[in-house]
């Protein structure tokens, strides 16, 4: 185990020669939180005796070992690993220089996984057959191979996290994510690094398993029928044939929307973006005068389209009545409006809402493959109160009214397409 909490003592001394490379006075140190997360396990450490708060995230192949099922999975988590390893140690100092400084101050930042996998593979390239069949339990040296940083701890007398959002918190949240996307807006030179060196969103197609595109005809069918009445019953859902078809007409869109998301670094609107913009990476101040918010969690953060972010964040902790009657397009506007002051662009606004439908259809697509394939109105009951849950994955509401909001979308991408016919 990486983490503070284990009794493998030989792992506690290596974390105690990691602080003492940034604090030598450190004698010890004392746990006072811990996360355990699907892909990383993370810990606030109080440092003895000074009293110095930081915050350890770890990555170690042998802890997921279990847990993973073959090497494309655990292929997957060690990226992540490389890509936060590789933001704050090669792209974050070029982002500073260009004023963007919402992110905890950052200590340390290395990463091992010679022997596995090349310096030079690229986080989207798919593993070949003869890889993908390695039994992962049989890899040499699993405890040596992985991650770790060291950031500051974040005040829980300055920051706070929450979800839902507030509109007003969740403006919050879109302003800093437009300072993030602004300082790597059209950068050509600065783009082709973070292209050669991170990776792509958590869920975009070129990151997510083959066969979950496969089978999403499926997961819908299984969505379908769990959720039919409910949404009827509950939700006030009257069921159309286009809503019905909602699985093979995701499946219909799904390359031609990731196509238009996937930008080249000479792209117009090319910008960095978080990948994972939920609630929860982001730290927001008490008082918004004095601190500005801070991001965290830069695991699938690489080139793209940044109203990506925006859907991602929009739908993932706002509830659903605060963006009825124009209050999502007020949302967007609001980011939309903030990039333009910082970039001086002519990023117009009809391209610009055109790329957010893009954005949560795409969305869409990844939740119903990943999320939804295996969802019941019980299974989001038993969630409900998990705030590092989606809502549209713990609420009812939240979900019905993302599943609208998709279809309605989609069919502009499908006239733009010229697939309408086809229903």
């Amino acid at each position: 185990m990486c983490g503070p909490e284990s009794s493998d003592t030989e792992m506690d001394s290596g974390i105690l020669l990691k602080l003492q490379q940034v604090f030598p006075d450190t004698a010890s140190y004392r746990t006072e939180a811990s996360i355990i997360q699907a892909n990383a396990q993370g810990y606030k450490l109080e440092l003895l005796p000074t009293g110095k708060r930081v915050f350890y995230k770890c990555i170690v192949a042998s802890d997921f070992l279990e847990t993973k099922k073959d090497w494309p999975d655990l292929r997957r988590t060690l990226i992540y690993a490389r890509t936060e390893v590789r933001f704050y140690s090669e792209i974050l100092p070029d982002l500073q220089k260009r004023g963007f400084d919402a992110v905890p101050r950052v200590f340390l930042a290395q990463c091992r996984l010679d022997g596995w996998i090349d310096e030079t593979e690229h986080a989207t390239q798919e593993c070949s057959k003869e890889n993908a069949a390695i039994n992962i339990k049989q890899l040499l040296e699993p405890e040596t191979k992985g991650g770790f940083i060291l950031l500051d701890c974040v005040a829980d007398a300055h920051y706070f996290q929450e979800s839902p959002l507030s509109i007003e918190q969740c403006k919050l949240c879109l302003e800093a994510v437009a300072k993030l996307h602004a300082s790597a807006w059209q950068d050509k030179s600065l783009l082709e690094k973070i292209n050669g060196s991170l990776s792509r969103a958590s869920f975009h197609l070129r990151m997510r398993n083959p066969k979950e595109l496969a089978g999403i005809v499926d997961a819908w069918n299984g969505f379908y029928r769990a959720f039919e009445k409910p949404f009827e019953d509950e939700c006030n859902l009257v069921w159309t044939d286009a809503l019905r078809d909602m699985g093979r007409r995701t499946k219909a869109v799904a390359e031609y929307v990731s196509a238009i998301l996937s930008p080249s670094p000479s792209d117009r609107y090319a910008t960095l973006v978080h990948g994972d913009y939920k609630s929860l990476n982001v730290f927001l101040p008490r008082d918004p005068l004095t601190h500005n918010a801070l991001l965290v969690d830069w695991a699938s953060c690489g080139i793209g389209l940044g109203m990506s972010d925006v859907a991602m964040h929009i739908h993932h902790a706002v509830l659903p009545h605060l963006l009825e009657e124009g209050g999502e397009e007020a949302l967007v506007r609001h980011y939309w409006q903030q990039l333009n002051t910082l970039t001086n662009s002519e990023y117009a606004w009809d391209e610009a809402w055109r790329h957010y439908q893009f954005g949560v259809v795409d969305y869409f697509r990844f939740f119903l493959a990943r999320m939804w394939n295996d969802a019941t109105p019980e299974s989001l009951a038993q969630k409900k109160d998990n705030k590092n849950v989606n809502l549209i994955n713990r609420d009812l509401a939240s979900a019905c009214a993302f599943l609208v909001v998709a279809e309605k979308f989609m069919t502009t991408i499908e006239n733009e397409m010229g697939l309408q016919c086809e229903r």
